[in-house]
């Protein structure tokens, strides 16, 4: 575990973390964790500091849950030390599946660094939940989340058929989807005396509403019913003069274009603007519900093992 952060400190408290055999010499230590290379020490430099390794993410990360000791050991980790793995600003890690976390911390005593972005992918347009951002397995973790950086549940998907998907489907700053802009106008049909009467349907457009910074708009689920009867028959044994069945087309059938349905989700810029999905069945924005009975909200950290986390960044949904 780290050194004493604060009281008493001792050389040996120096060696239990850090390793080495008697004499103990504090020069055997330049360049522990922060502790300087060169130039005067002192004990105070050694407050807080562990042995541990440390690596930065350069790369940003779209994958099916991604493990910390995965990226530590392909960064040369040996297996046998907590990580402290830093995330660089403009660099995110993102889940391509909303069933499964973006990261997750397994190396116990660990610290993760986030200057960029760790957020869940967004539930599915007909109401898929919003993925986790973090899961933790082990204790003892570290989350500090900078100044600019964000942690983000995914959003929920939009409720039905016609639902808008929820933020975090697409890749960072990038709008999710809307629901499909085609669907089907039915026309509804009405009787006399003698005359049959049935349903028909024509394929007309039906325009999403538009997606916010992340979530994605939604349509009408269902159809809209906009009157008249395709094709009515007469039943009765009345003939023209050719002596031919009378048939009567009402030419009421008809298409076109189902008014929008504005459905807004989130921004990952500003909290302010980061909500449930709007409309009827819009997709939710970060770490936020889909509408119309929609997804869940995804959560930023998921966990029942002890951590510490410090921000002063951005963090959307449930710690």
């Amino acid at each position: 575990m780290p050194v004493t952060s604060s009281g008493a400190i001792t050389l040996q408290n120096v060696q239990d973390e850090f390793g080495g055999s008697h004499p103990i010499s504090i020069s055997e230590y330049y360049g522990s964790d922060t502790v300087p290379t060169s130039g005067a020490i002192s004990l105070n430099n050694f407050y807080g500091t562990q042995s541990a390794f440390s690596f930065n993410l350069t790369s940003s990360i779209s994958a099916n849950g991604t493990n910390l000791s995965t990226l530590a050991t392909a960064a040369g980790w040996d297996g046998s030390v907590p990580v402290i793995m830093t995330i660089d600003s403009g660099r995110y890690i993102k889940g391509s599946s909303s069933s499964t976390h973006s990261l997750l911390v397994d190396v116990a005593g660990s610290t993760v660094i986030n200057n960029g972005a760790i957020f869940g992918d967004g539930g599915s347009n007909n109401g898929g939940n919003g993925g986790t951002a973090i899961s933790i397995s082990v204790t003892g973790t570290t989350i500090q989340n900078n100044s600019g950086a964000f942690i983000a549940g995914g959003g929920g998907g939009g409720g039905g058929r016609g639902g808008g998907g929820g933020a975090g489907q697409s890749l960072y700053n990038t709008p999710s989807s809307n629901a499909s802009t085609q669907g089907a106008i039915y026309i509804g049909g009405g009787s006399t005396v003698n005359v049959s009467y049935g349903y028909c349907s024509v394929t007309g457009t039906v325009q999403g509403g538009s997606g916010g910074n992340q979530g994605g708009g939604g349509v009408p689920n269902g159809g809209t019913h906009i009157g008249g009867c395709c094709t009515v028959v007469a039943t009765s044994n009345t003939v023209d003069g050719n002596g031919n069945r009378a048939t009567y087309n009402q030419g009421l059938c008809s298409s076109g274009t189902v008014a929008n349905n504005p459905a807004l989700g989130g921004s990952v810029l500003s909290a302010s603007s980061n909500n449930d999905g709007a409309g009827s069945n819009g997709g939710g924005g970060w770490g936020r519900s889909g509408k119309d009975n929609g997804g869940a909200a995804g959560y930023a950290i998921n966990t029942g093992q002890s951590y510490t986390l410090t921000n002063s960044g951005t963090i959307y949904g449930s710690t």
